[in-house]
C-alpha cells in the first residue's frame, strides 16, 4: 500500500525545494511502525490529508432517544417536541405509533400531527399524503375533519387549487358535525384561494 499523500512537490523546481512563495513541502514518508507518529511528523502547519476535513451534513441528524413502547407516552412526547419545533423528533415518534400501534385510539391523531410535521417544513407532497391518509384511513378519528381541512390548504399551497377547493367544499358534506372553528377556517381558506 503506498504512503498517504501529505503534500505536493513543486512542479518547476527540484524535489525538496521550498520557498516563501512556494510553501509546499516535499513528501515525508511515514514510518509504518508508528503510523500516528509518522503522520504527525509529516503534516506541516495544520496540513490535512487529501480528502480529510469537514464533510457537509447531507441530512439533519436526529438524536438517539430511548425507544418508548407506550403509544400514549410516544404521543405526548411527539406533541411536546412539536411545541418546541423539534419536527424530526416528533416525526419519529408519530411514525412509530402508526407502525407499531395502527389500531390505537391515538393513531388518527398521530396521522394528523405527522402531516403537520411535514407541512411546517413546507414538504407539501408528504404533508398532503399524510393528511389524505388521516382523512381516509382514520375517518372515525376526531382529527379526520382537521385532516381534510389541512389537505385542502396543502393542495392549494401546491398550486392544486381546484383539488384543494374541492377538498374544502367536501368538509361540510362529509363532516356536518365538525367543530365551528374548522368550518370557519375552511370558509376563510376558500375565500382566500378564490374557490368557486
Amino acid at each position: 500500500v503506498p504512503d498517504a499523500v501529505i503534500a505536493v512537490q513543486s512542479m518547476d523546481g527540484g524535489a525538496g525545494e521550498t520557498s516563501p512563495s512556494n510553501p509546499l513541502t516535499p513528501l515525508t514518508p511515514l514510518n509504518p511502525e508508528t503510523p500516528a507518529q509518522g503522520m504527525a511528523l509529516g503534516l506541516v502547519n495544520g496540513d490535512k490529508l487529501i480528502g480529510e476535513g469537514d464533510m457537509p451534513t447531507l441530512a439533519p441528524s436526529v438524536p438517539v432517544r430511548p425507544k418508548l413502547q407506550d403509544p400514549k407516552q410516544l404521543y405526548d412526547r411527539a406533541l411536546t417536541d412539536l411545541r418546541k419545533g423539534l419536527y424530526l423528533e416528533a416525526e419519529g415518534d408519530l411514525v412509530q405509533i402508526l407502525t407499531d400501534f395502527p389500531a390505537h385510539s391515538l393513531a388518527g391523531n398521530a396521522q394528523y400531527w405527522l402531516g403537520e410535521t411535514f407541512y411546517v417544513r413546507q414538504d407539501y407532497k408528504r404533508a398532503a399524503e399524510a393528511f389524505l391518509s388521516g382523512y381516509t384511513k382514520y375517518a372515525k378519528s376526531i382529527k379526520a375533519p382537521d385532516s381534510l381541512l389541512k389537505l385542502g390548504i396543502t393542495l392549494i399551497a401546491m398550486d392544486e387549487k381546484k383539488t384543494g377547493c374541492d377538498a374544502l367544499a367536501e368538509l361540510g358534506a362529509k363532516f356536518p358535525e365538525a367543530p365551528q372553528a374548522i368550518v370557519k377556517r375552511a370558509e376563510i381558506e376558500k375565500r382566500r384561494a378564490g374557490c368557486q
